[in-house]
């Protein structure tokens, strides 16, 4: 009976394939989440044209129907704003809510609706958006900040503070402004 083995060069040439096989393969798995972590970064550092907007007397507390407006202004970024988180500061505490394109909300709305649960939007390129939030368990609201969250392929960021404002008082609710009057000149 002829007993022979592989040689010990040939053992060696199949163990470094393997190793390099094995490389390949988690390099390739790897690569694409430290890609990725990285677009995040870079998304987040583009975030600061997304702010609330205290210009345009959208963004204040409306005391008599116990109600914040919050107005949110985004730029011509290239990112995909996937929705936002705001703060709102009362009382020497803090409440926050995550909003998101398309889900609904029992105590937020956008302005442009009447009721409360129903979807909202989140702002476009150079686009304007103002939610009402029911703020009937706060009183003294102090500050309102907002962290927009980002979306790079499918993994979704959280970016720090973008905007912080201290919350005006609602000189005319803005609930109440016929946006049809036209002036004329």
């Amino acid at each position: 009976m002829d007993k022979r083995g592989i040689s010990t060069l040939i053992a060696t040439i199949l163990i470094v394939l393997i190793a390099v096989v094995a490389v390949g393969i988690i390099w390739a798995a790897i690569m694409p989440m430290i890609t990725n972590a990285s677009r995040l970064s870079q998304a987040c550092s583009q975030v600061a044209s997304i702010v609330i907007n205290a210009q345009a007397g959208y963004t204040c507390y409306d005391q008599s129907t116990n109600e914040i407006l919050i107005m949110i202004s985004r730029g011509s970024t290239e990112i995909e704003l996937a929705g936002a988180q705001i703060s709102i500061l009362f009382q020497g505490t803090s409440k926050s809510f995550e909003i998101e394109a398309g889900k609904e909300y029992p105590n937020i709305r956008m302005i442009t609706q009447t009721e409360y649960g129903l979807p909202l939007e989140t702002p476009g390129k150079n686009e304007d958006k103002t939610y009402v939030i029911d703020s009937t368990d706060m009183s003294t609201i102090e500050e309102v900040k907002l962290a927009p969250i980002i979306k790079v392929g499918i993994s979704k960021k959280k970016c720090s503070v973008s905007s912080s404002i201290t919350i005006p008082k609602c000189v005319q609710s803005p609930l109440y402004f016929d946006l049809n009057v036209t002036a004329e000149i």
